[in-house]
């Protein structure tokens, strides 16, 4: 469906160093574009570059942190992002929340349909199931892959969807979930023979704050020690025959490149930079 898509008026940057900073970092973009405050741990997973695994539990805000990532790259970058999830069902949600924040953006909506949104200027969005690793070829992507649920996608989707990026070697990689098995890429990034291969960053919900001890304590009741540990406490649920250690997980525990254990790693030096220049005095006559 083609439409024109009614927007917000476009916010404008007060001078060249905010103009800069709102295309480097997406949390400033959506703080002072979308008027979102986000959480210390949104605003790390948004602006990170490069390929990144977040394991997170249940009900945190990682769908809400994926339709910023994705409505930055189309408004401020004009790129071409794909966002996968295990259902169609689950990509146009995405996709939905990534058109209310660049509506909010006051960008106009030239292509507007369930699984896919496309801008005024040729930045656009494609939502794809993940039940299918033929849908997804053919696409080239500049702007990020997001991968959401992404420990319920099979490693055929995987592999085929990282090759998308291949032409753009400084696009983005975002693989969103909550625990599932100890199989599949997902698990072996996050803690099998992966592990190490990319930055991960776990999220418990002490860490985030946004559930309220007594719902927690009830689900516990609910859902039993297994099932609330695989989706609260980042407990991989051990498959049938599954061994505990394998040597390749073994070694990995010694092998890790250091720092990727820090959830709250810093952005970019030049997001920084860009943040220190936006109120310095000497910009005023740029306003």
């Amino acid at each position: 469906m083609r439409r024109r898509a009614v927007a917000a008026v476009a916010a404008e940057p007060r001078n060249p160093a905010q103009a800069l900073l709102w295309r480097l970092s997406p949390s400033d973009w959506a703080r002072d574009v979308l008027d979102l405050d986000l959480a210390d741990w949104q605003q790390d997973i948004a602006d990170r570059r490069g390929e990144l695994t977040v394991l997170i539990h249940r009900q945190a805000g990682k769908t809400f942190t994926a339709a910023i990532i994705a409505a930055h790259e189309i408004v401020q970058r004009r790129s071409t992002s794909v966002v996968l999830a295990p259902t169609q069902r689950q990509s146009a949600e995405l996709i939905r929340r990534t058109r209310e924040n660049v509506l909010k953006a006051g960008s106009t909506i030239t292509v507007d349909n369930a699984f896919s949104l496309e801008i005024e200027g040729g930045g656009r969005v494609v939502g794809l199931p993940g039940t299918d690793d033929a849908s997804i070829r053919g696409y080239s992507v500049d702007g990020a892959v997001i991968i959401d649920e992404a420990a319920r996608v099979s490693d055929e989707l995987y592999r085929a969807a990282r090759p998308l990026r291949a032409r753009f070697p400084r696009s983005r990689l975002v693989l969103l979930s909550t625990s599932w098995m100890t199989a599949g890429f997902f698990w072996e990034i996050a803690e099998g023979p992966l592990m190490g291969s990319m930055p991960v960053v776990r999220l418990r919900p002490d860490d985030t704050g946004v559930l309220a001890p007594d719902f927690l304590a009830a689900e516990r009741r609910s859902l039993g020690s297994e099932a609330y540990a695989r989706e609260y406490e980042l407990t991989f649920s051990r498959q049938s025959g599954t061994p505990l250690f394998d040597l390749n997980t073994i070694d990995s525990l010694f092998s890790q490149e250091p720092g990727y254990a820090d959830p709250f790693g810093s952005a970019s030096d030049h997001v920084v930079h860009a943040r220190r220049l936006v109120d310095t005095s000497w910009l005023g006559g740029c306003d």
